[in-house]
Parts: structure tokens; C-alpha cells; sequence
């Protein structure tokens, strides 16, 4: 096997998003804030926690908005 096939075989085992899965690229997170608001993200383990936040706090500033 070739090392492409078997970068393509290893990313291929690491996509399936699943309950029991172990290799998942992706976590699940909810975030619950002080007003009992929650916000559910998916993300992959490598993002960083900054753009996490960036992320929670455009999303809560756009629902006081409306």
C-alpha cells in the first residue's frame, strides 16, 4: 500500500463522527451561560480554545441583539 492509500485509510477511520466512536476528529460541547442560555458546538480537537470563545461570544451578542 502506498503512503497516500494509507493516509486515506487512517482519515477515513477518523471521520466517522459516531456515539462509541473513539477516533472522532470532533467533540461535542454545550455551553451553558450565567442566564441558563445553552450553545451547542462541534468541534474538531485541534481547534483552538480562543476561537472557541470568539465563536460564543458573536453568537450571544447576536441573540441580545434581535
Amino acid at each position: 500500500m502506498s503512503d497516500t492509500q494509507e493516509n486515506d485509510a487512517q482519515n477515513s477511520d477518523t471521520k466517522n463522527v459516531g456515539d462509541g466512536d473513539t477516533k472522532s476528529e470532533h467533540i461535542q460541547l454545550k455551553v451553558v451561560g450565567q442566564d441558563g442560555n445553552e450553545v451547542h458546538f462541534r468541534v474538531k480537537k485541534t481547534t483552538e480554545l480562543g476561537k472557541l470563545k470568539r465563536s460564543y461570544s458573536e453568537r450571544v451578542v447576536s441573540k441580545n441583539v434581535k
